[in-house]
């Protein structure tokens, strides 16, 4: 396996939910390394606890198990390797949609959600991704807050689950090895969006998180407009906004139109 990292895949055919999997698999002894793939989740879930829907044998379905990962890190390195597995089985690639998505444009086609488990004195980080792989664009009827897309309809051409998987994991392997400059170094430069105009609703900044602010956090209709500049090294949105720059730690990014 490229990268040198051994991971131990788990294949069903059908689950609940690939990260739930994984839980029942730590509970039972499962360590880093663990891989979790089906070709369908009954309660897939995403950030926010928000459903998470697919047809059976549409999407590419993966938990992978880290140990003590900085949850923005493992969100990082799951959307990046994926993106350098579509490259390197010959397409585009998608970007990388602050805080946990994969888009072409403004369509969404694949997210990560990172869950935390601790069992005894180990603690592991659950990386789920699900990407939207052979969809047709009458298949494409989700409710979602960005427009729902495919790899077949982006690229143009089929896709093998199976391939992407193994090249998946063949680049997140790569990755695990990196110092973080590298990694943020390359989430920098794929990321969607950067030097055009955004708003971030129900946005949370990096001050009102350290000071603990509680009242404020997810407060609804908090609404910030400014140009995307970048992340920082925390992994935190920043966006110029009124003649500052405004350090994002939580939120709901779309882009406006120009």
């Amino acid at each position: 396996m490229r990268g040198g990292f051994h991971w131990e895949v788990r294949r069903y055919q059908s689950l609940d939910s690939t990260n739930l999997e994984a839980k029942r698999l730590l509970v039972r002894g499962a360590s880093e390394g663990l891989v979790v793939t089906a070709g369908h989740q009954t309660k897939g879930r995403g950030r926010l606890d928000r459903n998470w829907l697919d047809r059976p044998g549409k999407s590419l379905l993966v938990s992978v198990v880290l140990r003590e990962v900085e949850p923005f890190r493992a969100a990082a390195l799951a959307a990046l390797s994926a993106r350098a597995a579509v490259r390197r089985l010959g397409g585009e690639g998608p970007l990388c949609k602050w805080p946990n998505d994969l888009v072409y444009g403004t369509r969404k086609v694949g997210g990560v959600l990172t869950e935390s488990f601790r069992r005894d004195d180990d603690r592991f980080l659950i990386v789920g991704l699900g990407l939207n792989v052979g969809y047709l664009p009458e298949e494409l009827d989700f409710p979602a807050r960005l427009p729902p897309t495919s790899l077949l309809v982006e690229e143009g051409r089929l896709w093998s689950a199976e391939e992407l998987l193994e090249a998946l994991l063949g680049e997140a392997g790569e990755r695990i090895g990196w110092g973080e400059g590298r990694l943020l170094e390359e989430y920098r430069e794929n990321l969607a969006y950067r030097g055009r105009k955004v708003m971030v609703e129900n946005y949370v900044t990096w001050d009102l998180m350290v000071e603990w602010r509680t009242e404020n956090l997810g407060a609804g209709g908090r609404r910030l407009s400014g140009i995307l500049a970048g992340v920082d090294e925390r992994g935190n949105l920043l966006v110029e906004a009124e003649g500052q720059i405004m350090r994002v730690a939580a939120g709901d990014l779309s882009p406006l139109e120009e």
